[in-house]
Parts: structure tokens; sequence; C-alpha cells
């Protein structure tokens, strides 16, 4: 039987053990985490040392693992080395993966290059998302933006319904013969 996994955004206003508990209550066998406001004065949850100790205790205890941090939204307001310590908590908890979706600005590519080295550094993976609100809204968006960087550490993630809301895959790849950088979560 697959893993399944519960994600913060799902009862954000649950700490992370509190998420935890709630996991392990209704089945799940791994969760993600919002360590980082996906907006200006939005919602999240990164503990200090002391905190992230207790979550550490929490998870071990009923058994979860953390599979990402999620959503990290790459604007040009995002200074990556303001993302550091959420990605720090996140290598200490175990976690595989940080979720991004991103918009278009002038130093997109440099700012995402600088966040694949940093999620790179802590044995983190990058998976980018596309959403239709968002200036990188294709699955070729997304393919492009992981091609002009070269980061090894990154991949398409593919959420059903964004991806189904901002094109196929095959229609945007059409032409390439294949789709480079290709993760889903599991």
């Amino acid at each position: 039987m697959p893993s399944l996994g519960l994600g913060h955004f799902t009862f954000l206003d649950l700490s992370p053990s509190d998420l935890v508990r709630t996991a392990r209550g209704a089945g799940f066998d791994f969760v993600g985490l919002r360590l980082h406001p996906a907006a200006r004065d939005a919602l999240s949850w990164l503990p200090d040392k002391s905190g992230l100790k207790e979550l550490r205790r929490v998870m071990a205890g009923e058994g979860i693992a953390l599979y990402d941090v999620e959503t990290i939204v790459i604007n040009k307001a995002l200074d990556p080395d303001d993302l550091m310590p959420a990605l720090d908590a996140a290598c200490e908890l175990g976690a595989r993966r940080v979720n991004v979706c991103a918009d278009v600005f002038p130093q997109l590519g440099d700012t995402f290059a600088k966040i694949c080295e940093g999620a790179a550094s802590r044995a983190l993976g990058v998976d980018l998302e596309c959403m239709p609100w968002r200036g990188i809204n294709t699955p070729r968006a997304c393919f492009d933006l992981i091609a002009e960087t070269g980061a090894g550490n990154c991949g398409y993630l593919v959420d059903a319904l964004h991806h189904s809301r901002c094109g196929d895959a095959s229609r945007s790849c059409r032409g390439t013969g294949r789709m480079p950088g290709l993760s889903a979560a599991l």
C-alpha cells in the first residue's frame, strides 16, 4: 500500500506537533510542514531550537516522518537567505523535499538557483509546482526554469489539481521527447 501524507495547508491552524498527532490518528505516514510564510504576515510554524527537539520527539513517538516543507512562494520580495532557517529546520527534522511555486521577475533564475543550492547543501530536493495565478503557470514554464538553472536537485511537482488547471505536460512539452525533472510527492 502506498504511503500517504497530510499537508499542513489542510490544517494550517494546527501546530506541527498537533498536525503530527492528527496525521497518526487518521492513518497517515508523513506530513508536510509550513515552516516559512507563503505571504507577508501569513501563518507559518518555524520552531525554535527547543521546539525542534520537541517536534522530533513527537514525530518519533507517533511514527510520522516529514516529507516536505510546503509551499515557498518565490517572488521578487523573497530573499533566499531568509529561507535558510526553514531549510535548516527541514533538514534537522529529516525532510526530503521543499515545495515551491514562483512568480516571474528579472532575478527569478538567480533566486531559484540560490534556493536550490541552499536545499542541496542540506540534502533536500526542490519541487517546482505550477499554479494558474503565478507567473510560472504551466508545466513548460517549470521545465524551462529548471533547465535554466541546471540544478540537479529539482523537479516538476505534479499536483493533480494545479497540473490540470495549468495544462497537460505532454502538450506543453511536445517536441522535447521527454519531460525533464519530473517528480511527484509520494
